[in-house]
């Protein structure tokens, strides 16, 4: 009975993960739920919302400001946050430096040349240890601060240079860095690009170019690529907290504010930048000015968080900081002036950082610091959306560069009606990236129509991305001719998204031979999925060990789904389970689902159970169909049609054919259509293929025919067959 069990579980769910690893991409087009659909389809532009967003102004093409490195290279001007003050008669000064445990490797880095960067949270002291590294590597070269991705095009081929790039996100939008641009940089060998990153960008970018690559043709994704293809000894860690080493240096020295930040509240640079005390000023307090100066905080922050963290405007922060007032606040006529309330807001605390750093032209930027607070969930905003007013305000003063970026934190929070209306603005002013992303909303808006008009539009500008999105458009009008054509366009057009999907879909018109060189030419290129992709074509064919490369090859560019392929090519489940482990250690809630498998396999039905639920929980339709069928198998009948119900809701193809058989053979045949023409919708070809089958029974010849074609495009194998015994006019052929 339990061999039984785990075979149904290997048939319905391991099975098709294989096919669903090489389909996924198709389903998250066309699935109706947002979260499988829209985010996975912009994944990786929402996640660079953020980070495109931070160039604080629209990039300008002047060359970078110039300096040339010298001992007396100033800390600030790098960017490096205002410390403590030594003591009230004392002179501001940076606080001694302390000698960091990577300092001997980060300054054979800099002197190698090449590209290094710093990562670590907020306050770690990145900067300071970079601008350390250049002072005492790069005397004498000079040192260009690019203020975005524009203007890193005019400093390729420049020699004898340092290119600061701190906060590295900034540079890593539409248009900004890429491989090839990094390549052109570092290509005079007295140049070195060192950058810097907070932690919480780079997990952001990080997760965005396996959860994109899953999707389809990469949009904006060549940053996020580009942090998977660096070598990983030039990413250097940059704790909040000492080590042992580096506390007894810190101890060593004569410098007070240096000791006394080892015992401070936090981090040890979060201390010197008195970070911490920033949350508590915007969190705690009474009075009027406490709730103005908390408003327009909370405001600033928010606009940050809304894709517009370019200095806020004062005139913004006046109309939006009232909708931040507290409610026994807002109808008093006692407030402080705004004036009064951003001075109070701007106030360094205990001489170091503030909460708004006020700039020229009387506008504002919201520290880094509470930005990453309020994304950990701290803060006055921290539980809660962006408020409407803030996407309102800030749609009428950005400018295209930030209507694009407005766009995409609105689809982050999925506030799809402000996505689609500064699109629309910005692809009437001729701005190709956001013709593109509207057309990809107007896809999942199921208005295809207007997509088409939008995305051929984005093609026509140059805008080569577009050419996969409109590939799938076709796709999902059936036509895989013209599809395949427009991927084809893409693949040649050298975008790596295109290659994989196209590598996809050689290989379901049984074109394996071609299929591998363009995945090959994707997976080269440092793309995760057609490394997956590739994974699976040759062990298919028997060649393991390679597939075996390739899929580690993946997992090690940050792909962690990667994991579950791994453990899929090992045909011993003694040797499948540890890497299915760690996957499962690294979040992937489908890992969960397939150790549950094993479990059952073996006869650990309790272990099986406990393990499935845990996925189930986690939002996994896997899991939920692995606990379903175990529930089952024992009896649970109630809660097992809860969870085929629940994964059908979400979207989960086999849950929803499932769903719309039982209809059928219940004889409620309008639920059983409606059903499986939403599992069909997801390109799963045993649906089409009980559509078909439906529809022939109901005497509905032309749309039995229909379903029957799309299902022999889809590979299923008895559609020839039957279309050729039913429908006996050449199309089984």
């Amino acid at each position: 009975m339990i061999g039984a069990l785990a075979t149904s579980l290997i048939t319905i769910l391991i099975l098709p993960l294989l096919t669903n690893v090489l389909s996924h991409d198709l389903e998250a087009w066309v699935d109706d739920h947002p979260l499988l659909a829209w985010t996975i389809t912009l994944a990786l532009a929402t996640l660079l919302a953020t980070a495109a967003a931070r160039v604080v102004q629209q990039p300008s093409r002047k060359a970078p400001p110039e300096l040339t490195v010298s001992t007396t290279l100033d800390p600030l001007a790098m960017g490096v946050k205002p410390a403590v003050p030594g003591g009230p008669d004392t002179a501001p000064t940076m606080p001694t430096y302390v000698e960091r445990d990577f300092d001997e490797s980060l300054r054979w880095m800099v002197a190698d040349g090449g590209f290094v960067c710093l990562r670590g949270p907020a306050a770690a002291g990145k900067t300071r240890s970079a601008t350390e590294a250049i002072r005492r590597m790069c005397q004498g070269r000079r040192l260009f601060r690019p203020d975005g991705p524009a203007a890193l095009l005019k400093l390729a081929g420049t020699a004898n240079a340092v290119v600061w790039l701190d906060d590295l996100e900034r540079f890593l939008g539409p248009g900004g860095l890429d491989t090839a641009l990094l390549e052109h940089l570092c290509a005079p060998a007295d140049v070195v690009v060192i950058a810097t990153i907070r932690d919480a960008e780079l997990a952001k970018l990080q997760h965005a170019a396996w959860i994109r690559d899953e999707g389809a043709p990469e949009v904006t994704d060549a940053g996020a690529r580009l942090l998977t293809q660096l070598d990983p000894r030039r990413m250097i860690a940059v704790s909040a907290q000492l080590t042992d080493a580096e506390r007894g240096r810190a101890r060593s020295t004569l410098d007070d504010r240096v000791r006394g930040a080892l015992d401070g509240e936090g981090g040890f640079g979060e201390s010197l930048a008195a970070a911490p005390a920033l949350l508590q000023r915007w969190s705690v307090g009474e009075g009027a000015l406490f709730a103005s100066g908390q408003a327009v905080i909370s405001a600033a922050v928010d606009c940050r968080r809304a894709g517009y963290a370019a200095p806020v405007p004062f005139a913004v922060l006046d109309v939006l900081h009232r909708h931040y007032l507290p409610a026994p606040w807002r109808n008093r006529g006692d407030l402080p002036s705004l004036d009064a309330a951003l001075e109070w807001a701007s106030q360094p605390m205990m001489g170091a950082s503030s909460c708004l750093i006020p700039l020229a032209g009387r506008r504002y930027l919201a520290s880094d610091y509470l930005l990453d607070r309020t994304a950990a969930g701290a803060g006055p905003v921290g539980a809660q959306r962006v408020r409407a007013p803030v996407w309102a305000a800030l749609s009428d003063v950005g400018d295209d560069h930030h209507l694009v970026t407005i766009g995409l934190a609105a689809s982050q929070e999925q506030v799809y009606e402000v996505s689609e209306r500064v699109w629309l603005r910005a692809a009437h002013h001729g701005n190709e990236w956001a013709m593109l992303l509207l057309g990809m909303l107007l896809v999942q808006l199921r208005r295809p129509d207007e997509a088409e008009e939008w995305l051929r539009r984005a093609v026509e500008g140059g805008c080569t991305p577009a050419l996969g999105p409109l590939g799938y458009l076709f796709l999902l009008r059936g036509d895989t001719t013209e599809a395949e054509r427009w991927m084809r366009q893409g693949a040649t057009a050298g975008d790596v998204g295109s290659m994989s999907v196209l590598g996809l879909l050689l290989r379901r018109a049984g074109n394996d031979a071609e299929a591998e060189r363009w995945l090959r030419k994707a997976a080269d290129a440092g793309h995760p999925q057609a490394m997956v992709r590739l994974a699976l074509l040759l062990a298919e064919r028997g060649a393991v060990e390679e597939a075996d490369q390739w899929a580690q090859r993946a997992v090690d560019a940050g792909h962690s789904a990667a994991l579950t392929t791994l453990a899929l090519l090992q045909q011993d489940p003694s040797q499948a389970e540890p890497r299915l482990r760690r996957a499962a250690d690294a979040g992937r809630a489908d890992a969960q689902a397939l150790l549950a498998t094993i479990y059952a396999e073996r006869g650990e039905l309790a272990r099986a159970e406990r393990v499935a639920r845990g996925a189930a929980e986690a939002g996994d339709v896997m899991g939920m169909m692995v606990l379903h069928g175990l529930l089952a198998h024992r009896g649970a009948t109630e809660e097992a049609e809860e969870l085929l119900q629940e994964a059908a809701r979400r979207g989960e193809p086999t849950a929803m054919t499932a769903l719309g058989r039982r209809f059928a053979e219940d004889g409620d045949l309008a639920e059983a259509e409606a059903w499986l023409r939403r599992a069909a919708d997801t390109q799963h070809a045993p649906a089409m293929m009980l559509l078909g089958a439906l529809f022939l029974a109901a005497g509905r010849i032309d749309e039995s025919r229909e379903w029957f074609l799309h299902a022999k495009s889809s590979g299923a194998r008895d559609a020839a067959r039957i279309l050729a015994t039913h429908f006996p006019a050449g199309d089984g052929s």
